[in-house]
């Protein structure tokens, strides 16, 4: 059963659910990646994700930023 809900019926389970109104100005009218409904955007926006801001390359180029932000918050704990 668990197979063929999240395997064989997977694009039934994928989608998000339609935002509300005031849903649609939180999110940017479901433009950004966690609201987005599986489609055309979501793809756009999980492909400019990985390539541009998870690339490793980029990831290290923020590793000044990282190690600024954990020694913030370790001096708060």
């Amino acid at each position: 059963m668990a197979h063929q809900a999240l395997v064989q019926n997977s694009v039934v389970f994928s989608d998000q659910p339609k935002a509300l109104a005031t849903g649609k100005v939180i999110s940017s009218n479901q433009h950004n990646i966690n609201s987005a409904r599986y489609g055309p955007t979501w793809r756009l926006l999980r492909r400019n994700l990985t390539s541009k801001i998870l690339h490793p390359s980029r990831v290290k180029s923020y590793s000044a930023a990282r190690q600024w932000v954990l020694e913030i918050l370790f001096g708060r704990l």
